[in-house]
C-alpha cells in the first residue's frame, strides 16, 4: 500500500487594484476570448505585480464597448491558478521576469470596481453654451436601482 496524497486546490483568491497594462481579443480555432493583463504596485514606490486573466463574457463586452480601455484602473477579484517569477530566453537560459505574474481563473470586477478612465480616452473638447450632449453609455441602461449587465 502506498502513502500517496491528493494534492487538493485550496481556496486561494485574490483582490487587486491597478491598471490595465495590455487588453486584447484573441481569436481562436475554438472561438475568441479577451486577454487581459493589470499592473499593480505592491508598495509605494515598490515592486510591480501583474495579474492576467482571460474572459469570454461579461468583461469581454465591457472591453468591446469601449469601458475597459488600457490605462483604466479596475479593482478585480478571482483565484489563483499559478505564479511565474522566471521564463527561458531564446539561448535555453533562465532569466527572472521584470514584474511577477498571477494567473487568475475566473476573475471579475465587482461592483464598485471600476475607477478612473485614462484621460485620453474621456471627451476632451470643449463644447459651446447650450450643446447638447450624448452622455449615455454604450452598453444598455438598467432601470433605476438595478446594476447594468455587461
Amino acid at each position: 500500500m502506498s502513502n500517496e496524497m491528493t494534492s487538493y486546490s485550496q481556496f486561494n483568491s485574490l483582490t487587486i487594484t491597478g491598471r490595465v497594462f495590455n487588453a486584447e481579443i484573441v481569436r481562436t480555432a475554438s472561438g475568441e476570448f479577451l486577454s487581459v493583463s493589470v499592473i499593480s504596485t505592491l508598495m509605494k514606490d515598490g515592486p510591480e505585480l501583474v495579474a492576467t486573466f482571460t474572459n469570454s463574457n461579461g468583461l469581454m463586452g465591457l472591453y468591446n464597448s469601449g469601458w475597459l480601455p488600457v490605462g483604466r484602473q479596475v479593482t478585480l477579484s478571482g483565484h489563483i491558478a499559478d505564479t511565474k517569477f522566471v521564463y527561458t530566453d531564446k539561448t535555453g537560459s533562465v532569466r527572472t521576469l521584470k514584474r511577477p505574474e498571477v494567473k487568475l481563473v475566473n476573475a471579475q470586477i465587482m461592483e464598485g470596481g471600476l475607477g478612473p478612465m485614462p484621460k485620453d480616452s474621456l471627451v476632451s473638447t470643449a463644447l459651446a453654451a447650450g450643446t447638447v450632449v450624448d452622455t449615455a453609455p454604450k452598453y444598455e441602461a438598467a432601470a433605476p436601482g438595478q446594476t447594468p449587465e455587461f
